[in-house]
């Protein structure tokens, strides 16, 4: 029996209606409205194997008649996903209850479609199913966002490679089979020699066709049962399954040697690169991903001090064995700080030069240790940087941050965020979802990159500082003259505030060289409009020479030290938010 189509009389000429004349109105109208929504109405006879469509058949199968029976029903739904519906449905024979399932169909013109089958069983005078009658929904835009979504969480978008949270996840995997079945395996972690210098040289374009190529060279490289990861800006990390650790420095040196002898194709035509790698074997590694992926950039970090293209191989002393027992206990103590709400803030007003007014507070991170006593940023942030776990402490301070001028309106606040954070986009969608619809929260909160930090990729560093101020946040940089970075990035990068770094500042009135770079960065900041804030200061000839040079604003010790308690409620003096 042919199906009733959107464009028919709508009327349903199969058993699921009497021929009294107000229902067949209900079922021309029962179609109509299935054919509006797109959605497909069924009928199965489960003693004839009869199926009757109705609705929007036509979009759903295409020109060709649908299946005319169940069983031709489950010969075009996809073969692994055709276990699901019959499971659904073994289930509800015995559920009076409504099944629920999806699965794809395979249409005659090859096409795929993903539909979502709900339905209920009609039963006889004896609880036995005669009839199903139910409702397919298509839903490829859903299944496709959903795909788009597991791909954004775990593969790097750039080179289609795992992302640093989904290689962790396969290296904690791969950790667990060594420890388990004393298997044998290694981790490195790959960097490009040099990338900000072809950015600087080529533009963006020409540095992400040269990772692109170095991911496609270890693909084709590595053994098919290796797992290769894009962990940084310019770090791949490559888990090296069944690999011993006299086998690793071979490796190694394949990649090594490929890189050497081949350049890489670019818009701008071929680039030689290097590669630096620092390795670890998982055996005697660590406990978790973290302490492993930690270990191999250290060793990385020394082969770059060794001048670059090379390999080094992570190895223990008896002082290094110490110093990571003691980063690993203060790392964990951050975590449990973390999670039972021991983290607080300690706040550094920012004043204005000319009139000694607090504009804004820096919001530093301290922690509460279990005796009492309370942990400053650099007693835990070198283990925190080291095992590789700034993202979990900054979506935490931005939490706080955010709740702190909810519930303070006078208040403006500034945070740090660290390398990582710049490139992560979770941390981007976090703080979107927080400050959607508060414009007046996002206006007093400041982010704070180094420069340090903004140099190693200047393009990602532009990408991350539009974004927050496409929030209405403003963004500052932090200690400026640190690095190298040009004016012409200066411009570039569209901050609104410029940290002069307190090195510049500290001994200035005694210092000539010093008082030209504040002089010259001053006269440059004003004529791009953009706000200046001079770090360290600790002396009132320093407070006074910068005031004079015409310095905006002014932070240090004598202006006013980090205080765990909130500063603002014993000020009654109105704040001026930096900016106004």
């Amino acid at each position: 029996m042919s199906p009733a189509s959107p464009a028919s009389s709508g009327a349903h000429d199969g058993p699921l209606f009497s021929a009294v004349p107000d229902q067949e109105r209900l079922a021309a109208a029962l179609t109509i409205a299935l054919a509006a929504a797109g959605d497909v109405g069924y009928e199965w006879d489960l003693a004839t194997d009869e199926v009757h469509f109705f609705g929007a058949v036509v979009d759903l199968f295409g020109a060709d008649a649908p299946p005319a029976t169940g069983r031709a029903f489950h010969d075009v739904v996809v073969g692994q996903d055709l276990s699901a519906r019959l499971a659904a449905l073994d289930s509800h024979w015995t559920d009076a209850g409504i099944f629920d399932c999806e699965f794809r169909l395979l249409l005659a013109d090859g096409r795929y479609r993903w539909v979502h089958d709900r339905g209920q069983a009609a039963r006889g005078a004896d609880g036995a199913p005669r009839l199903v009658r139910g409702v397919l929904r298509a839903i490829d835009r859903r299944k496709q966002y959903e795909l788009s979504l597991e791909q954004n969480a775990n593969f790097d978008e750039l080179t289609g490679l795992f992302n640093r949270p989904r290689l962790q996840t396969a290296l904690t995997e791969t950790l667990g089979q060594v420890q388990r079945y004393a298997a044998v395996a290694c981790y490195m972690a790959v960097a490009v020699d040099k990338l900000p210098v072809v950015g600087e040289g080529f533009g963006r374009a020409a540095a992400d066709a040269v990772l692109i190529g170095v991911a496609h060279r270890l693909e084709r490289l590595l053994r098919e049962r290796d797992v290769i990861g894009r962990v940084n800006v310019d770090m791949f990390g490559v888990i090296l399954h069944r690999c011993a650790p006299d086998h690793m420095a071979a490796v190694a040196q394949k990649l090594l040697q490929a890189l050497r002898a081949e350049p890489i194709d670019t818009p701008d035509g071929p680039i030689h690169v290097t590669l630096s790698i620092g390795g670890v074997a998982l055996a005697d590694a660590a406990s978790d991903a973290n302490e492993i992926m930690a270990k191999a950039e250290l060793a990385l970090g020394n082969a770059r001090g060794r001048g670059a293209d090379c390999f080094v191989e992570y190895e223990w002393s008896r002082a290094q064995r110490r110093e990571h027992r003691v980063q690993m206990e203060i790392a964990e103590q951050v975590l449990r700080a973390l999670k039972t709400n021991q983290a607080r803030f300690a706040y550094q007003p920012i004043v204005d030069s000319g009139t000694g007014t607090t504009s804004y507070y820096e919001a530093l991170l301290r922690i509460e240790g279990p005796d009492g006593s309370v942990l400053p940023a650099g007693a835990f942030l070198p283990a925190i940087d080291r095992l590789g776990l700034n993202r979990i402490v900054d979506l935490h301070v931005l939490d706080l941050a955010v709740a702190e001028l909810i519930a303070h309106p006078e208040i403006a606040l500034a945070v740090n965020v660290s390398g990582l954070t710049v490139s992560d986009r979770p941390w981007r969608h976090h703080a979107e979802q927080l400050l959607r619809g508060r414009p007046d929260v996002a206006s007093r909160l400041i982010v704070e990159i180094t420069e340090t930090v903004a140099m190693q990729d200047v393009a990602e560093a532009e990408r991350f500082v539009h974004a927050i101020r496409a929030l209405g946040c403003r963004v500052a940089l932090d200690d400026f003259g640190a690095g190298y970075t040009s004016f012409r990035h200066l411009k570039s990068l569209s901050v609104d505030i410029v940290k002069i770094d307190g090195s510049y500042v500290q001994g200035l009135p005694v210092n000539t060289d010093n008082q030209l770079f504040v002089r010259t960065l001053l006269a440059l900041c004003d004529g791009f409009g953009l706000k200046t804030v001079a770090e360290f200061v600790e002396t009132q000839a320093e407070a006074d020479l910068l005031r004079a040079y015409g310095i905006g604003l002014l932070q240090g010790y004598h202006c006013g030290k980090p205080q765990l308690d909130r500063p603002w409620l014993r000020d009654l003096s109105p704040l001026r938010v930096a900016g106004d």
